[in-house]
């Protein structure tokens, strides 16, 4: 990223970057993960992926970023790769479950337009 007054540490890459248009303003789309360690018994710790879109404005600075979501489960999920539909409405999200499986989700493009705000609003 060009340059952003947040910390952007740890965003990990998944997917991206796809042209997306966000309140009138041309950028680019991402998909990132941040990996979330908990012990849930001593000396075992088990990992959690969290995933964000990620909007960043022509000038690569981020401007908007969602909360924290998963796609289907809680653990290891991790977003491979992102796509418009040839519709043109949507996109196509593809996604590796707990080390065994892949899914394609398709997001609709509003949704995504709703779930993204300005990084000072998640603080």
């Amino acid at each position: 990223y060009a340059s952003s007054p947040y910390d952007l540490s740890r965003f990990r890459g998944s997917a991206g970057p796809v042209p997306f248009r966000l309140h009138g303003v041309n950028g680019q789309l991402f998909v990132v993960h941040e990996v979330v360690y908990e012990e849930y018994k001593p000396g075992t710790t088990s990992r959690t992926y969290y995933h964000r879109f990620v909007f960043a404005d022509d000038q690569w600075v981020v401007t908007h970023l969602s909360r924290l979501f998963v796609f289907e489960v809680i653990g290891v999920e991790f977003c491979t790769g992102m796509a418009l539909s040839h519709a043109g409405d949507a996109m196509l999200v593809s996604v590796g479950i707990q080390d065994h499986e892949a899914a394609i989700f398709e997001v609709p493009l509003q949704q995504i337009a709703d779930m993204l705000v300005e990084p000072s609003i998640l603080h």
